[in-house]
């Protein structure tokens, strides 16, 4: 396939999933606005410190099983090799089912023991604790692999439109029967459940509709990771990865409700929010590199797959930084428009946030293209070392220059990721 056809596939690919978040950004803006004019900023607060905790242990505990469908099954998809393909999916299915049970457990036994220092009231705790079952319905990676794998990026997009669409239309009428954080909560693990369910059930039936579905049984003689070398290492490096890329974004809210309180959540969760959904539709070219790296990468065409990382550096990372300056003139208006004057303190917060993104976006081909690579190792030691620096320095940050504290943490872990990640690629180039 020609370089611009393969990045035309790429763009084409991503183009499918940034439509669907498109729309889910609105109706994700829509619906925190409802929340935070409904609530006010001290129960919002509540509410983003309850969802915050729920959804980091679950992404903690969530496997990224569906880099193992990728990374394991593109060959065996493309040869025909159904038997193998076949253990690839249990294997990751089993992955899943572990890691939401695992989650679970720890977030019960967390909300319990810990409440008080995750800046829950003692009123809340049941509920809390109720919301985090929602951690069973949150892993569903093996069926986002399976339609990767399939190239079925439209059906993927729309699992967090239909999340959004639910959590809106919900929160429309809970807000018009004048409900409280109760109802709230109980819309937000609605559309939780209902996305699972959406995908699970589009996985099976794209997946049962191909050639490659025949035969399949959830139950083999041979090994779990019977013909997957080092499918376990792999499967470490990429979760303990991932894992470490949740520091500067999920466990920061818990940080900020931790040492500074409910309010402070309110505010940091509005400003992740905007400026995520400024730099999503970049970010969302990612999930579509893993495919086309993969393929690229079994072929061995590396001039090829580092042109196409190049292309994709400039192209999103030169859209976000004119989103960056365009947010700095009006981000004050945006969330005073959006939310109210009650939150206008997230301004300053929310530019950091959005740098640190733009920095991110820049420099978003390097990780897939180690990983892709046979490289996860590295990207492993590297996501290691900008967490443990991180860590030493927020907590200071915040002591510093408060609730800004984060957005100077944030950015300066993004730079030296990027920096670290980039002479890892040279490197890696010129062994090549």
């Amino acid at each position: 396939m020609a370089e611009k056809s393969r990045f035309r596939v790429l763009l084409g690919n991503a183009s499918m999933m940034i439509s669907g978040r498109a729309v889910t950004g609105i109706f994700s803006l829509a619906y925190i606005a409802l929340a935070a004019r409904a609530l006010g900023i001290e129960a919002f607060g509540v509410l983003t410190l309850i969802n915050a905790y729920a959804q980091t242990i679950g992404d903690f505990a969530q496997f990224q099983s569906w880099q193992a469908v990728l990374h394991y099954g593109t060959r065996p998809f493309q040869e025909g090799r159904r038997a193998d393909l076949h253990r690839v999916i249990r294997f990751s299915l089993v992955l899943d089912a572990g890691a939401a049970v695992a989650g679970l457990v720890v977030a019960l036994l967390g909300a319990w023991f810990f409440a008080e220092g995750l800046g829950w009231f003692p009123a809340i705790v049941p509920l809390g604790m109720a919301y985090c079952t929602s951690i069973l319905f949150m892993s569903s990676t093996t069926a986002t692999g399976v339609l990767r794998l399939m190239d079925r990026f439209d059906v993927i997009a729309l699992q967090s439109t239909i999340s959004s669409i639910v959590r809106f239309v919900g929160s429309v009428g809970v807000y018009l029967a004048g409900g409280g954080l109760t109802a709230y909560l109980a819309v937000w693990y609605l559309s939780t459940l209902i996305a699972f369910l959406y995908m699970a059930w589009s996985a099976v039936s794209v997946f049962r509709r191909s050639e490659q579905a025949a035969g399949f049984i959830l139950r083999d003689r041979l090994p779990l990771t019977h013909g997957m070398p080092g499918a376990w290492t792999f499967m470490w490096n990429i979760n303990l990865n991932s894992t470490l890329g949740l520091v500067t974004n999920r466990v920061a809210t818990l940080v900020v409700g931790g040492v500074f309180g409910p309010s402070e959540a309110a505010l940091f969760r509005i400003a992740r929010q905007v400026s995520d959904a400024a730099t999503r539709p970049a970010k969302l070219l990612v999930p579509a590199l893993y495919p086309e790296f993969a393929r690229l990468w079994s072929e061995r065409d590396m001039p090829q797959l580092r042109r196409l990382c190049l292309q994709l550096a400039l192209t999103a990372g030169s859209v976000a930084t004119v989103a960056l300056a365009i947010l700095a003139l009006f981000g004050g208006r945006l969330i005073t428009l959006v939310v109210g004057p009650e939150y206008l303190g997230a301004t300053g917060i929310m530019l950091w946030l959005f740098a640190a993104s733009v920095i991110t976006v820049w420099g978003l081909p390097l990780e897939p293209l180690l990983i892709s690579t046979g490289r996860s190792g590295t990207a492993l030691k590297i996501r290691a070392a900008v967490t443990l620096v991180y860590l030493a320095i927020l907590y200071p940050a915040m002591q510093a220059y408060g609730l800004i504290g984060v957005g100077v943490a944030a950015v300066a872990a993004a730079l030296l990721l990027f920096a670290g990640q980039l002479a890892a690629v040279i490197k890696n180039s010129a062994r090549a």
